[in-house]
């Protein structure tokens, strides 16, 4: 069980004005249904804990699982250095290093904003701006079928604080009580779901992923969709773009 008092968390509400694009709206014709479990979290032997023991950057380490996620599905798994992960949580946040009251944490959709109009500038050989859209986390059809077909989920959960006690997160104390913190969720079956943080998986259950999940988005990377055949005529990808450059100019 992850020992909660060497762990950070650092996710910041999301905006409540911002209308951000849906995967529902962007879909051309249904995909092929999802199995009834999907198991992600065992292809990568060592998943990095990308500073987030020492500074707040969940939002960061979320999206570095992904891309190690991706890139091990490929064949060759890249991890994001530290010095990089840093660099964009600064970029997002205004973090300075050395100076602790400025690690204020982040907005996932600011991240993921950043990430779809800029790139990161990563390292890594043919890093591509990656698109993203929302998913309802009520919808147990959607939320599978986006983890299976488009490699995990980044999310934004308020932890209780009764999950730091628990070695599978499930239903306790009131929502937030612990606070905001960012995942990459790579599995799920009919006991739950599991996902990478503080570099380890963590389970939950379904019944704690519709009281503590607040938004969870689906991140379609280019190289993902070409290992995994998802046609782009499947999505209307032009379509997203627009819509991703709307909110974020």
């Amino acid at each position: 069980m992850i020992d909660h008092r060497f762990v950070k968390l650092g996710r910041r509400a999301p905006d409540p004005d911002l209308i951000v694009p849906k995967l529902a709206d962007f879909r051309r014709r249904a995909l092929p249904p999802p199995p009834p479990a999907c198991k992600r979290s065992d292809i990568v032997s060592e998943w990095g804990m990308h500073l987030n023991d020492s500074i707040g950057d969940c939002t960061i380490a979320a999206a570095a699982n992904a891309i190690l996620t991706w890139t091990a599905a490929n064949g060759a798994p890249w991890c994001m250095s530290d010095p990089v992960v840093e660099a964009r949580y600064s970029a997002v946040s205004g973090y300075q290093l050395g100076k602790p009251e400025t690690d204020m944490g982040a907005v996932e959709t600011d991240v993921l904003g950043m990430w779809s109009q800029h790139g990161w500038d990563i390292g890594r050989q043919g890093e591509d701006v990656t698109r993203w859209a929302a998913v309802q986390p009520a919808n147990d059809a959607e939320v599978r079928e986006a983890i299976y077909h488009f490699g995990g989920l980044y999310v934004g959960l308020l932890l209780p604080d009764s999950a730091q006690n628990q070695p599978v997160w499930d239903i306790g104390s009131e929502p937030g009580t612990w606070g905001g913190h960012a995942v990459w969720v790579t599995d799920y079956d009919d006991a739950g779901i599991a996902c990478i943080t503080w570099g380890t998986v963590q389970r939950m259950t379904w019944a704690f992923w519709k009281r503590y999940c607040e938004e969870a988005y689906v991140l379609l990377d280019r190289d993902w969709l070409n290992t995994t055949a998802v046609s782009p005529a499947q999505l209307d990808l032009v379509g997203l773009d627009a819509a991703l450059l709307a909110i974020t100019a």
